[in-house]
């Protein structure tokens, strides 16, 4: 390992061991700011029960975890949500080499305000509406356990959250930082690891509202891990501290199509399964996810491959 490459590995050491450090002081305190975030990116990931810290591919690292970006060709994508019967999600988003951008939003079905008999006073609207940026910092290689390259990544985001009350909309933004390593062993059997490391909100002032309300926000750490066998069958894992474990399976009995099943828990046990099927420069993904009480959430996301369609 070159002195370059050890220098950028000592810094995300510091910056994850801080991290960390504020994670664990602070998590009680902030559960549950911005949640909204959590519906997830992606219908690939949303069918691997949202273990896609450790697989870190296509335009969709860039909220799981950015020093992936760029691994990939560059994308475009398009996410909608189907058969919410109390909210509407959907966001677009783009990969151009290792730089990613998204745009987000989630809006709550109106609620209707009545006084004590009954009558109707007025609706109440709620959405909320993301905006992220993020990069792959900088990547190396490592010539140890089997270790191929290494990434740093970082990414942030500025949200805007509604309010059904009379506090007024809030503003905040914060950054995440990641790292991904990547690995092989040779022989017949193809054999590919990832491990991802991901720090969400390291760093960024509280979501202000207009009331003067503050909300600090909700920090997470998640640690994923995924191995790929002939770039035919992935098996995926994350684990996040305070609290959530995901899994998924994927397999590609054609090069143009790949099958999907995942379960997280997080609250109560979800499962979930889809697909993906791509065709020329395009590509369709399908996920859905059941939980108990809640029903299935249905998500539809178009995919277009840039550096395919570019080049024709």
């Amino acid at each position: 390992m070159t002195q370059s490459s050890a220098r950028h590995v000592a810094l995300l050491v510091v910056l994850l061991v801080i991290a960390l450090g504020a994670h664990v002081a602070g998590a009680d305190q902030y559960a549950g700011t911005a949640a909204f975030l959590e519906l997830g990116h992606g219908a690939r990931s949303l069918a691997l029960g949202g273990a896609f810290t450790g697989v870190a591919e296509g335009v969709h690292a860039l909220f799981f975890n950015p020093a992936g970006l760029g691994s990939t060709a560059s994308q475009l994508s398009s996410i909608a949500e189907l058969s919410s019967d109390f909210y509407n999600h959907g966001s677009i988003a783009a990969m151009l080499g290792p730089f990613g951008m998204s745009v987000g939003f989630v809006a709550l079905e109106p609620v209707t305000e009545r006084d004590e008999h009954g009558a109707s006073l007025g609706t109440l609207d709620y959405s909320d509406f993301a905006v992220s940026l993020g990069s792959r910092l900088c990547r190396g290689s490592l010539s140890m356990l089997g270790v191929g390259v290494w990434s740093i990544g970082s990414s942030a985001k500025v949200v805007r959250m509604g309010n059904l009350g009379d506090g007024g909309d809030g503003l905040g933004a914060n950054l995440d930082v990641s790292a991904l390593l990547c690995g092989s062993a040779g022989g017949g059997y193809a054999l590919s690891y990832k491990v991802g490391l991901t720090v969400r909100n390291v760093l960024g002032g509280a979501i202000r509202y207009r009331s003067g309300h503050e909300e600090a926000w909700s920090r997470e750490a998640t640690l994923g891990i995924s191995v790929s066998l002939r770039q035919q069958l992935l098996v995926a894992l994350d684990f996040s501290i305070p609290e959530g474990a995901g899994m998924g399976v994927e397999w590609s009995p054609v090069d143009e199509m790949r099958l999907r099943v995942g379960v997280r828990s997080e609250g109560g046990i979800s499962l979930s399964g889809g697909f993906g099927v791509d065709a020329g420069c395009f590509g369709v993904e399908y996920a859905c996810v059941f939980k108990k009480h809640l029903g299935c959430r249905h998500r539809v996301e178009l995919l277009v491959h840039l550096d395919s369609l570019l080049s024709r």
